[in-house]
């Protein structure tokens, strides 16, 4: 069965997309995500992260490919390149960690 949906109007397939994100948002603490995210509108959420982990699975695909898919869409916002500045240390830790464990630190050290 092929899967043609130009035979729907816009107004017909924005009715599924609202309704599956109205019941999206029952399904979890959507306000906590709203306010974790908050530089964030409801409709990045919505679209970019919401109906990209629903669309994913539709079709199955993986969750890497899943988040490799929303993490570009932080990055095409700009935030990330903001964010990168306020995280400075925390990146330059994670690159100190990362190697001390690839050269066979035990985690405990590897965060001291």
């Amino acid at each position: 069965m092929e899967n043609d949906l130009d035979q729907f109007s816009d107004e017909e397939l924005n009715l599924v997309t609202d309704y599956l994100l109205k019941s999206a948002k029952t399904r979890f603490d959507y306000n906590a995500l709203k306010n974790e995210l908050e530089p964030f509108d409801e409709d990045f959420i919505d679209y970019n992260i919401l109906l990209e982990i629903i669309g994913g699975k539709t079709i199955d695909e993986s969750n890497q490919v899943i988040s490799a898919k929303i993490v570009s869409k932080f990055l095409m916002s700009g935030l990330m390149v903001e964010k990168e500045k306020e995280l400075a240390l925390e990146i330059i830790a994670s690159k100190i960690a990362m190697d001390s464990l690839q050269k066979g630190t035990h985690s405990t050290l590897a965060i001291q």
